[in-house]
């Protein structure tokens, strides 16, 4: 009796550890894919991208990042999937870093989510919308799109962010709200990954 309660204890000790083994083999497959799908898309993905987010003049973009640092001589980017990062320069100086996100939204009448954001010791401290909101399949008024806006301003990139909990969505444009949401996802990945 007590040799087979050996075995059956070795037994079942081999399949706890089996299970911890595979476990961690799945965890680290799922890490890996999301570290594949931020670093960067096969080049199928990355031309369906472009062609919903061609890429912007090198004009626009030193525009649109003047916003945020105006002392801005040149700039330094690299693509992460559908995430743009900056690094933003005076000279040599790094003043600091911006994110243009681009969230493609199936929805006939909404428009894709382009903007770029501003990261300063660790919180969102601006937002440039390339594309401005939409509501209902027309653009959304100014203040509309600005009062949605303003409660990322000063918010830890690291919060848990999820429309109608911690986030405020919009009435007719929800879809608009969750893409956005998921692009400052993207970035507070993309900030721990480096």
């Amino acid at each position: 009796m007590n040799r087979h309660l050996k075995s059956f204890f070795s037994r079942i000790l081999f399949f706890l550890i089996l299970c911890l083994i595979l476990g961690n083999i799945a965890l680290l497959a799922r890490s890996g894919t999301l570290y594949v799908n931020l670093r960067q898309l096969n080049e199928k993905e990355q031309r369906q991208l472009e062609s919903v987010f061609p890429p912007l003049s090198n004009e626009k973009v030193k525009n649109a990042l003047k916003k945020f640092y105006p002392d801005l001589t040149s700039y330094h980017n690299e693509t992460r999937g559908s995430l743009v990062q900056y690094e933003v320069y005076e000279g040599w100086n790094l003043l600091g870093i911006a994110y243009q996100i681009r969230e493609d939204i199936d929805c006939p009448v909404c428009m894709d989510v382009r903007a770029f954001i501003k990261i300063q010791d660790g919180k969102i401290s601006d937002i440039a919308l390339i594309n401005p909101f939409h509501l209902y399949g027309k653009p959304m008024p100014l203040k509309l799109q600005k009062t949605f806006l303003s409660q990322f301003f000063n918010e830890k990139i690291e919060t848990n962010m999820k429309v109608g909990f911690t986030v405020d969505g919009i009435s007719g444009a929800t879809k608009t709200a969750k893409s956005f949401v998921s692009g400052m996802k993207k970035i507070k990945v993309a900030m721990r990954k480096y």
